[in-house]
């Protein structure tokens, strides 16, 4: 057993390393600059359809909050388009200290829960943040999302898109303007701008392959050590339902012997265009976000997520349903490329409402 694999803690999306772990910037200022955004907004949005000229669209809102200490941020929104459609949205953010870049990670899903990320960073107060996507035929197009006129109580956030590498940017196809919700005002229902009250967004039994586990949960998180015993841990996860049903978030915490918590964000959805789960995960270990994919559960209700390391080592993560009230799980390495596998953390977790 090498010391890299018995200094191991995770979970769920499974083991952090400290060879594998990202070095933290000590760049404090750079980690807060998306704080301006955090609390409640009110929002309207402005959409521009060529030949339609300008909608303008009240009563949208949305909810951004910190997690892992706050070097990550999670946004929730919902509001309507110029045609009155349902539109909700889900973003995490953190700032990814190899890339010295924000990333962004997004799902507004339609009828499929898809992700994509976009990059950027902000100067004289200003975030722009680029992704890749395809033209209608099959082209290459390059998105912009730009952050400004961020002052107390106020933003705009708008989108633009290039055909041509970036020399030339259509017109904003909406511009968001947020405006802070006063304190005393009540806060948004947690259901209705999740969207629980929206059928059938996301249809297929696939994508109820891990409400299983939404709730809230206590248990243990054991931890292979050098000779062969295991070590542990009370832990705690917090699973929940977001985007009518189209993804599950969940909220992992771990207490070492020493007393030290290590946190872990998790969001997964199926895509139903590739058939198969997608999950990405960040941790107060690291804030790159690490991508894992899997098929849809298996005849026990079993489902499997891995992803491949820069080494090569292939990480798999685990979801066992035990019945109504308890679930376990486990997290193991291997490294032949799949042949065989070592479990290095395991777990199991009961309901506690």
């Amino acid at each position: 057993m090498t010391t890299r694999m018995i200094a191991v803690i995770g979970v769920i999306s499974a083991l952090a390393s400290a060879t594998h772990a990202n070095a933290q910037t000590n760049d404090d200022d750079v980690r807060r600059q998306f704080d301006f955004w955090l609390g409640e907004w009110d929002v309207v949005n402005r959409f521009w359809a060529a030949g339609q000229g300008e909608a303008v669209v009240p009563g949208n809102a949305l909810r951004v909050y910190p997690i892992l200490n706050g070097d990550a941020l999670v946004e929730h929104y919902r509001g309507v388009n110029w045609l009155g459609a349902d539109i909700l949205g889900f973003s995490v953010r953190a700032y990814d200290p190899e890339k010295e870049k924000w990333v962004i990670l997004l799902n507004w899903p339609s009828n499929d829960a898809r992700f994509w990320t976009m990059e950027g960073g902000f100067r004289h107060n200003r975030g722009e943040f680029f992704g890749d996507s395809k033209t209608p035929d099959g082209g290459e197009r390059l998105n912009r999302y730009t952050f400004s006129d961020s002052v107390p109580g106020f933003y705009r956030w708008d989108n633009s898109f290039s055909d041509d590498g970036g020399a030339t940017w259509a017109r904003p196809s909406y511009i968001m303007e947020g405006v802070r919700r006063e304190k005393g005002t009540e806060k948004f229902d947690t259901a209705w701008l999740h969207g629980a009250d929206i059928d059938e967004r996301c249809p297929g039994d696939e994508r109820r392959d891990m409400d299983f586990t939404v709730g809230s949960w206590s248990g243990t998180a054991s931890q292979l050590q050098g000779d062969g015993s295991w070590r542990d841990m009370p832990a705690t996860l917090q699973t929940d339902l977001i985007l009518a049903g189209c993804a599950v978030m969940s909220q992992f915490t771990l207490t070492t012997p020493s007393g030290e918590v290590y946190e872990e964000f998790d969001i997964n959805a199926y895509n139903g265009q590739a058939q198969q789960w997608v999950a990405y995960t960040l941790s107060t270990q690291s804030t790159s976000l690490k991508r894992y994919e899997g098929a849809a559960a298996d005849e026990d209700g079993v489902i499997t997520l891995t992803t491949t390391l820069p080494d090569g080592v292939v990480e798999r993560v685990r979801r066992f349903p035990k019945n109504e009230h308890e679930f376990l799980w486990e997290a193991a390495w291997s490294y032949d490329d799949a042949k065989t596998w070592t479990v290095l953390m395991k777990g199991e977790f009961s309901r506690t409402e």
